[in-house]
């Protein structure tokens, strides 16, 4: 299925988005988006050779497209470098249809792209975080590794932003993570990223294990073997899933986020979110032990008991 099919699963429609293309931007980012936007849609292989006055028309549209989103919804999603590669995506993987790349990157900031575009990375951080406790289930050697050269999870920080559409260049590769990301929970970026380092162990650990020369390496990669990495992330999840992560170790996740749900179609069919009004405070995570484990051990207390005391009846 292609990417514009898959897109559909956002409930996006060219008619969603309105005529007002022209619209002069009225949000505090736009020397930002314009700085990025004129470096944009040149690194794809499918954009190369393009003549000066293709790439500047579609250039435009991406423009638009970006500062519609940001204007439209001021003041709740704030424009973060790195955005404008997903955008790009959106649009190439549309044929350069404005109207439906508007329809469709809207829906996806207010979904699955939300916690990245608050007014500050700190979800983000609480949430890249979360990337240690996934390599030390799947790859413990390379956990340790990574450990010892004290490297923080900060070097996956473009992968999971851009959904690895800013270190890749083969864009029907980008496609491809774009329809397993579409489809998935929020945090799935951060599971790929994890078996895509996992995908790299045996030349990570023949690195001098230092930080340096680990950023290094990894600013370096921009291809992917997804027949491996895309299984081997939808593996994690269903072995890890975002609510044990969350149980477990406790991210500062504000009440708003959509983080802790699972239903995420559902938020999209309901056309969610129905009010964008931020709310103050966090999410308190249940003890994965207190909602498993106890119960559990309860049981058994209660069973030895009962056994102890049949036996002392019968005697026997």
């Amino acid at each position: 299925m292609s990417l514009s099919r898959r897109l559909g699963v956002t409930g996006a429609d060219a008619d969603d988005a309105d005529d007002q293309f022209d619209l002069v931007p009225s949000h505090t980012h736009v020397d930002t988006v314009d700085k990025d936007v004129a470096r944009s849609l040149c690194n794809y292989d499918v954009c190369q050779g393009w003549p000066l006055e293709r790439l500047e028309r579609e250039r435009a549209k991406l423009s638009r497209i970006i500062n519609r989103i940001m204007s439209r919804h001021a003041g709740h999603l704030h424009y973060i470098q790195g955005y404008h590669d997903i955008c790009s995506v959106v649009l190439i993987a549309c044929d350069y249809d404005e109207r439906l790349a508007l329809a469709i990157c809207d829906r996806l900031s207010r979904v699955h792209l939300r916690e990245f575009l608050r007014p500050s990375l700190d979800v983000v951080v609480e949430v890249l975080n979360l990337l240690f406790p996934l390599l030390e289930c799947l790859d413990p050697a390379v956990a340790r590794f990574l450990h010892r050269a004290n490297i923080q999870s900060f070097f996956a920080l473009s992968w999971v932003l851009t959904w690895f559409s800013h270190t890749i260049y083969k864009f029907d590769v980008v496609v491809r993570i774009f329809d397993f990301l579409i489809v998935s929970h929020p945090t799935m970026p951060l599971y790929i990223a994890a078996a895509f380092v996992h995908q790299h162990r045996g030349n990570l650990l023949r690195l001098e294990c230092d930080m340096p020369a680990i950023h290094h390496y990894f600013q370096q990669q921009n291809e992917v073997d997804l027949d491996s990495v895309l299984p081997l992330a939808r593996i994690l999840y269903r072995r890890f899933p975002p609510r044990d992560l969350f149980r477990q170790y406790r991210p500062r996740i504000p009440l708003d986020s959509l983080l802790p749900r699972s239903d995420i179609g559902k938020l999209y069919s309901e056309g969610w979110p129905p009010s964008t009004k931020p709310m103050s405070g966090f999410h308190t995570f249940p003890s994965v032990y207190s909602v498993n484990a106890v119960p559990m051990l309860l049981i058994a207390v209660w069973a030895i008991i009962l056994w102890q005391l049949l036996h002392y009846l019968t005697g026997s």
